[in-house]
């Protein structure tokens, strides 16, 4: 699935990152630009006068705040979980969010506070959306609101975005504001890339809200909009869309023109006849497969002798060779390209400039433990008749203890944090696309070297990436292959696991007698048995789940190696190629601080 991102740069990035440890591409296209505000910092200083606590409704204004003050003494109310998280990582102590939106926002302060003279300070960009002043002053609060930024309009979206618009790769665009959303169908509209449905086919619009919705006005395949004004929940929708094969979102059809759905979004190829359960769509089942017919449905067929039989199955097995140019490489896909090389330019650059700012200096905390090693040492010197100096001399032993600690943690971050800057972007680039191209089927050879060069830093992802070398090379075969070729040997691997290991000459008779037409249920198969172990496998498959699949084939696996030896051992490359790269992507995730 591949996504475009309208946030400004720094928040883009941040969710682009998120999204990749997902297995979800992006293309960062913001339509607003952040600029600072001359006189900000005299303001804020201004502003914090007095102040009782701050007020943010945004990561971009906690930001803008860290940037121009060092006060982190007042307690924080944040919007919503996000911004929460980064008045956290900013260094504030006392923070409490809302459900991610003014309302909400204004609820929460008055739950929490009492109304009275001292000013809750809300530090901002210059355009806010909602009414959060009327809200809190309806309720006796006093709040002074301190611009600190511009969102400026930016002129065109970039290439990257509108090429991958014009050529329909993307599934969907991500808004997140009304001034954003509008910002965006200028944009398009004005690089001639609102046609209709026929010429230019825009993707879905996930919004945040119905106002970001009701801004959005171009010819969408379908608007999603989340159920609550916050992030998680908008990623939520995204994720409900992911398709559950390697079709992108935009090759469905839509006969009907854009739907709007507010709350939960459908699954990817959704229809009205589509239950909804627990929150989310599930897609009808499929029509079962005519393998036999139902007992009572039709009076039973003729029963053929034996040479008409053997006949019959002589002359299909002829059929079925002679058509196998046509359906092998349906049934087989073949190894599809490999991705063009990632460009580093640009993320090379930026780690360089990282790789020249100097590391904090810890050598003040390494002086004052000396210091107080010092002098416990010149205190254990002295006679220890005196209680109280035995006191003394205990609690510098603390001391000691504590910032050999904090030294020791010190340290540690500065070591993650080189390590992050050194090979974070490029690592989360490059395991995207290790992950992309090992799910294709085909050959990741060049997205494997890629991922060393980026990865040699880190052990754990680099053990990770060196147990898909032996894949590599030839690649192996995508979910909906296997899939495939697991429809025409079930029936075998069921007759395998029907069959007994010993057996008289009547009994193997009887087997080839009955492998010349195989036969079914079409019911719901008992428990336990093999026909519902191969239903499980085949659920398992259609949802392109191959280790679900191979886990529900694992009481008859005997069965499966004896009548289909290159399925399994395809499925268990197959399992072992996508554990490695969730590995890698989780790793990922770890280093840049996004661990799931």
């Amino acid at each position: 699935m591949r996504v475009l991102l309208t946030r400004p740069e720094a928040e883009s990035r941040a969710l682009a990152a998120e999204l990749a440890a997902a297995g979800i591409l992006s293309v960062v296209a913001p339509v607003l630009r952040i600029e600072p505000v001359p006189e900000a910092a005299a303001d804020l200083q201004q502003g914090l006068d007095g102040a009782r606590a701050l007020l943010f409704t945004s990561a971009q204004a906690v930001a803008a705040f860290a940037r121009l003050s060092a006060r982190r003494d007042l307690p924080v109310f944040a919007v919503g979980p996000a911004t929460a998280a980064a008045a956290r990582d900013a260094g504030f102590a006392a923070v409490e969010g809302a459900d991610g939106d003014g309302a909400a926002l204004a609820l929460l302060v008055a739950a929490r506070l009492e109304p009275g003279a001292e000013p809750l300070v809300h530090p901002a960009g210059a355009d806010v959306a909602g009414d959060l002043p009327g809200a809190l002053e309806k309720a006796g609060f006093q709040l002074r609101r301190v611009v600190l930024y511009k969102a400026e309009a930016v002129d065109g979206l970039p290439a990257a975005a509108r090429d991958a618009l014009r050529a329909g790769t993307l599934d969907g665009v991500l808004l997140f504001s009304p001034r954003t959303a509008a910002r965006f169908a200028e944009l398009v509209t004005s690089a001639g890339l609102a046609g209709s449905p026929s010429d230019i086919r825009l993707p879905v619009a996930y919004c945040l809200s119905p106002a970001v919705a009701a801004a959005a006005t171009l010819p969408w395949r379908a608007v999603r909009v989340a159920d609550e004004a916050n992030q998680p929940s908008l990623l939520r929708l995204v994720e409900a869309d992911r398709p559950s094969n390697e079709e992108p979102i935009m090759s469905e059809p839509n006969a009907t023109g854009p739907a709007v759905d507010i709350g939960t979004a459908p699954r990817h190829g959704s229809a009205s006849g589509e239950s909804m359960k627990g929150g989310s769509t599930v897609p009808p089942a499929p029509p079962a497969t005519p393998t036999a017919r139902a007992i009572g449905d039709s009076p039973p067929a003729p029963v053929l002798s034996l040479g008409a039989t053997i006949g019959v199955a002589a002359l299909v097995a002829i059929l079925i060779a002679l058509s196998a140019p046509l359906w092998r490489g349906w049934f087989w896909s073949e190894p599809r390209p490999v991705a063009a090389a990632v460009d580093f330019g640009p993320i090379e650059a930026r780690m360089a400039a990282l790789e020249r700012r100097p590391p904090p200096d810890t050598a003040p905390l390494s002086d004052a433990i000396r210091r107080l090693q010092a002098d416990i040492a010149r205190l254990a010197e002295r006679p220890a008749a005196d209680p109280a100096l035995s006191a003394e001399i205990q609690r510098l032993l603390g001391m000691v203890d504590a910032l050999t600690r904090r030294l020791a943690e010190t340290e540690t971050a500065m070591r993650d944090n080189r390590l992050r800057d050194r090979i974070g972007e490029r690592a989360l680039v490059a395991a995207t696309a290790l992950r992309a191209a090992a799910e294709r089927g085909g050959s990741f050879a060049s997205e494997l070297e890629t991922a060393r060069a980026a990865l040699a830093e880190d052990p754990a992802a680099k053990e990770a990436v060196e147990s898909l070398a032996p894949h590599a090379e030839k690649g192996v075969a995508d979910a909906g292959a296997l899939a495939r070729r697991f429809d025409l040997l079930s029936a075998d691997i069921v007759q395998a696991a029907r069959r007994a290991p010993d057996g008289d000459w009547v009994d193997r008779t009887v087997e080839r007698m009955a492998s010349v037409l195989t036969v079914r249920r079409v019911e719901a198969p008992v428990a336990g048995t093999p026909d519902a172990h191969v239903a499980a496998a085949e659920k398992a498959l259609a949802a392109r789940d191959v280790a679900a699949a191979l886990e529900a084939l694992a009481p008859i696996r005997e069965a499966v190696a004896r009548a289909a030896p290159d399925w399994l051992a395809a499925a268990e490359a197959r399992r072992a190629v996508d554990a490695a790269t969730t590995r890698v992507s989780r790793r990922v995730a770890a280093i840049l601080g996004r661990d799931r």
